[in-house]
């Protein structure tokens, strides 16, 4: 099961690399950004290549090519979905809030929220999940309502993840307010 459970994780980790490049983070996972340490290009490169890198534990799993054209079709759409919500954080919702304050509607502001959450972590957490089904040899039916639910369960993570990221990480494993810097 290691190559399955580091799949995700080189996914995840290239997001965070190139997400401190894009931040100018300062620290992650409580030492210095991969950035400040090898620099920016190596970073960037680095990060991106870990997107590359999980696919590479798959190699050598007898799948039916339907499967495997499931698979990689699940993987593009996650990371076409990864940087539109990356892309759509690094913009800001700015622009919402002035119509938000000044109508009291809240729910074009809220909805952009939640797609920039769900893009950025929810669909990597269902994309991972229903990988999983599929490896595993699930049904379609179990392919979609366990995707669903870890749709929702990483939508929640990142929710989470920004406000903590208000409050202070414990253990200073990342800044504070960095994500509002």
């Amino acid at each position: 099961l290691r190559n399955y459970l580091a799949f995700p994780e080189f996914i995840h980790t290239g997001s965070l690399i190139v997400d401190d490049v894009e931040d100018n983070s300062i620290t992650r996972r409580g030492g210095p950004a991969c950035h400040l340490i090898y620099g920016t290009p190596t970073a960037i490169n680095a990060g991106t290549a870990a997107y590359f890198m999980g696919e590479r534990l798959l190699h050598g799993l007898e799948l039916s090519d339907g499967d495997w054209l499931r698979i990689y079709k699940l993987y593009f759409t996650c990371m076409r979905a990864s940087h539109t919500g990356q892309g759509m954080d690094i913009h800001g919702l700015r622009h919402l809030v002035p119509t938000a304050l000044t109508k009291g509607n809240c729910d074009s502001l809220w909805q952009s929220l939640l797609a920039v959450h769900r893009l950025k972590s929810g669909v990597a957490a269902m994309t991972a999940t229903r990988i999983g089904v599929i490896l595993g040899g699930g049904s379609a039916q179990e392919e979609e309502v366990l995707g669903n639910y870890f749709l929702s369960l990483g939508t929640a993570f990142q929710i989470v993840d920004d406000v903590i990221n208000l409050r202070g990480f414990q253990n200073n494993l990342k800044d504070q307010g960095e994500d509002l810097k």
